[in-house]
């Protein structure tokens, strides 16, 4: 008898740590497929376009650039663009065919978690996070301005980083 309530707690001790983690892996396995993943390409027809390759919609989303080193990094030039659905992209007019060091943007996913990429030397990096500054809502640009000052692309009198 003693040994039969042994074995059947270890049973449901078992079983409560299976539900457990089928659950939690249940979870990572959701959100894997509603992460938006923002890629910063190089097109020859428009420059530099952010595409979304993710399963999931890009929100929030903020790009900027910076000419300096990784050591001395200064983002500038922050510009808020349109959410980007799965699979499509947007043309970054403001910086067009310029050869800048690196280009970052960060974004959210619908549910508020943010995320970023960095494109530097044409390497890729994703991280969980924001890797660009918290700007004020007054800094950053909406993509309409910028693209109507698209003749300045690239220009570094216009550059305002920090």
């Amino acid at each position: 008898m003693k040994s039969e309530l042994v074995v059947s707690l270890f049973a449901l001790a078992f079983a409560m740590v299976s539900f457990v983690l089928s659950f939690a892996q249940t979870m990572l396995a959701r959100r894997a497929e509603i992460r938006p993943v923002v890629a910063i390409v190089y097109s020859e027809h428009d420059g530099w376009v952010v595409r979304n390759i993710g399963g999931g919609p890009a929100m929030n989303i903020v790009v900027a650039y910076s000419w300096d080193e990784k050591v001395s990094r200064r983002w500038g030039q922050p510009v808020r663009i349109p959410p980007l659905a799965v699979g499509s992209e947007f043309a970054l007019k403001w910086i067009g065919h310029s050869n800048v060091r690196a280009i970052a943007s960060s974004y959210t996913d619908f549910e508020g978690r943010k995320y970023s990429s960095v494109c530097e030397n044409d390497l890729s990096q994703l991280v969980e996070g924001d890797t660009l500054p918290d700007w004020p809502s007054a800094e950053i640009s909406r993509h309409w301005w910028e693209a109507e000052a698209a003749g300045n692309r690239g220009d570094r009198r216009r550059f305002s980083g920090r």
